[in-house]
């Protein structure tokens, strides 16, 4: 077991997929962010990481306040800890429930003393109280496993986040006199994590998940969310991301294949891992019959003046409508619109079913407001300020385009590079040499010149691809009715398992491979490592895109009587899946035939004098969303203008009713 800037899951499951009558579940969290001696420790996100999933287990999967311990920062010391741990989970536990322990905090290694790590080091928790130069008040995994196997139940889930903030700390070497920082690139956090594991030892069955590979760095991040800026280790917020989709029947496998692809899309250096029981529903002796929607919790109700807590810190845009639950039956019973969005606290306004609306209770999104979907985009220093201001100029000619201010502000990419020469110079004369950098990778085109606006003509289409992945990535929904899985391969054969990132030569066969779990429609969307967007499905070759419900299609099939190759540039691709109720029209767009697909034709007029026009990206979106908001119910409709500033035109955002999206991420080099 690794506890160097990784999470650990270990589940161990009942065979029933419902709930077991009489259970319980209890969570022991802990977040150490500030360390006792010495602030050259401390972290920015294991109490965020706490929060936010505290309000997950609450929200979404069934626990109760009184069951949740939490143990954050200075309380969280060694023996604060061990005592919990066997108070709380040891002592309270039945074999019929459920157990959490979660950490967030530091990790590193200490010598091995009994010969049981092939590496000769034992992993460790470092929690507040612990002593830089020393290994005392570390927790090893040696002491961590002989906890967990006094734990009467036969459910338990081990969540170790050991990622890293920007303070520039990394693993503390116990093994030294003094503490030293290891290698590794930030997010503005990250950290090398050192080769060998060992599992928990333990006759249960256990499901482990890791948030990197051992030669690979993790990361934490700042992210950002409507108006709220959260930091939060990588693999944390896009795991509890995934777990709000999860549905009765959704297993670790798939809830891991969303966020590896997430995961490697805000750092490609971090490849999350997975052993053990991955085929298994997640809590799957607990969760009964979950469904697939995000919940959030209605906590209080002051006449038509509602307050709201949620696990997304800003990620529920004013104008969004929630439909509220009865606390009793479960049955809707009104609907509260969003009217502030700031980190956990919502502030909302009940619209339908004034005195029947109550707290406590749950609400599920019913329709997502329109948020920023700019292009975030923060530019390095050149070493002149004189370049660094021409290229911000340059770019906030780009209307899809927000300049983040500062490096601690969230950006999607940085334009980076260097100078050769001095600009001041009438003699000896400069060149600049830039690019792109995106989840910690450099692209894989870079242009050289002395004029800013041939640099920027060569970095604009670049601009345009990240642009056109974040807006068709944040075409999202969070409470789909039914869940679409898209994946690829290098083969035909649709495997075992769902990969959603894939790392890919240019040249190689390439296969898409999708399904549904509802009777849907099916839309497959490409935009290739320059922003030129192709309509994969439906095509020439199978113009009817009805799928049925449970079944695998692949494309290109063998009766369709070709091969497909990943085309250049080099560069990241983006396939984006919507599965709808409806067959969606996209006559509308621009397109022209390229083969027996449809591709949009992307002219880019990067003229140093003009100003840049709305991107054709922004032309899809609409015409998708334009035709699910078409084919909505009367009643819907109704919801969603009740959502408007004013009653005239199209309602700014997207219902969640009738579809559902998946998207895949190719690397091509």
């Amino acid at each position: 077991m690794k506890f160097i800037y990784i999470w650990v899951l270990a589940v161990a499951f009942l065979s029933s997929t419902g709930a077991v009558q009489g259970a319980e579940k209890w969570a022991l969290l802990v977040g150490v962010g500030d360390y006792v001696h010495g602030t050259r420790l401390d972290l920015k996100g294991p109490a965020n990481d706490v929060r936010m999933f505290e309000e997950l287990l609450l929200s979404k999967f069934g626990y109760q306040p009184e069951n949740i311990r939490k143990l954050t920062d200075y309380d969280a010391t060694m023996g604060n800890i061990v005592h919990n741990f066997r108070s709380w989970l040891i002592d309270q536990a039945k074999p019929e429930d459920t157990v959490l322990f979660y950490y967030s905090g530091h990790g590193s290694q200490i010598p091995d003393k009994d010969g049981d790590e092939q590496d000769g080091m034992d992993e460790c928790l470092v929690p507040a109280d612990v002593r830089p130069g020393s290994a005392t008040n570390t927790i090893s995994d040696d002491k961590l496993s002989a906890l967990f196997d006094q734990i009467q139940a036969n459910a338990v889930t081990i969540i170790l986040d050991a990622c890293h903030s920007g303070t520039g700390t990394r693993d503390i070497d116990f093994s030294a006199t003094a503490p030293q920082m290891g290698g590794g690139r930030e997010l503005p956090g990250g950290g090398a994590a050192a080769p060998g594991t060992r599992s928990l030892s333990s006759p249960k069955a256990f499901t482990l998940i890791s948030s990197s590979a051992a030669h690979e760095t993790s990361a934490s991040s700042v992210f950002y969310r409507g108006l709220t800026r959260i930091w939060s280790g990588v693999l944390t917020f896009n795991l509890i991301n995934a777990l709000k989709k999860a549905d009765a029947n959704t297993t670790y496998e798939q809830v891991m294949a969303n966020v590896n692809r997430d995961v490697k899309k805000t750092n490609r250096r971090q490849t999350p891992q997975m052993e053990g029981a991955g085929a298994r529903p997640i809590f799957s002796n607990t969760i009964g019959d979950l469904k697939s929607y995000n919940y959030i919790r209605v906590v209080r109700i002051d006449g038509k003046h509602a307050q709201l807590k949620s696990s997304s810190y800003g990620a529920e845009a004013p104008g969004s409508i929630y439909k509220v639950l009865d606390p009793d039956t479960g049955q809707p019973v009104g609907r509260i619109k969003i009217t502030k969005s700031l980190g956990s606290i919502i502030d909302g306004e009940v619209i339908e079913g004034l005195g029947k609306v109550r707290a406590p209770a749950m609400a599920r999104e019913e329709f997502r407001a329109q948020s920023d979907e700019k292009l975030h985009v923060q530019v390095a220093d050149f070493g002149d300020n004189t370049i660094n201001l021409a290229l911000r100029q340059r770019l906030q000619k780009m209307d899809f385009v927000w300049i983040a201010n500062t490096d601690t502000a969230y950006f999607d990419v940085e334009v980076n590079g260097i100078v050769d020469g001095d600009v001041l110079s009438l003699f000896t004369g400069y060149e600049i040499t830039a690019w792109l950098e995106e989840g910690g990778v450099k692209s894989s085109s870079e242009v050289t010149s002395v004029n800013v606006d041939e640099i920027m003509g060569v970095l604009r289409p670049l601009l345009e691809n990240a642009y056109a992945i974040k807006k068709l990535t944040r075409m999202d929904n969070d409470s789909p009715p039914f869940n679409i899985s898209v994946w690829a391969s290098k083969t035909p054969d649709p495997g075992q398992q769902e990969d959603k990132f894939v790392e890919m030569k240019v040249g190689d066969p390439i296969y898409f491979h999708f399904r549904s779990d509802k009777d849907a429609y099916l839309t497959l969307l490409n935009v290739d490592a320059h922003g030129a967007i192709t309509i994969l499905f439906p095509n020439g070759y199978m113009s009817f895109n009805r799928v049925v419900a449970n079944k695998t299609y692949t494309i290109p099939s063998p009766e369709m009587g070709f091969e497909m190759h990943l085309g250049g540039p080099a560069g990241q691709e983006f396939v984006k899946a919507f599965a709808t109720e409806f067959p969606m029209d996209l006559s509308s767009l621009n397109s022209q035939a390229v083969g027996g697909f449809r591709a949009l034709d992307l002219d880019f007029d990067a003229g140093a004098d003009k100003t840049f026009g709305p991107s054709v990206v922004d032309q899809l979106p609409s015409a998708i969303s334009g035709n699910m908001n078409e084919n909505m119910g009367q009643g819907t409709r109704a919801i969603m203008l009740s959502a408007a500033p004013q009653e005239q035109g199209p309602p700014p955002g997207t219902s969640t009713d009738k579809w559902s999206t998946d998207y895949l991420i190719i690397d091509a080099r």
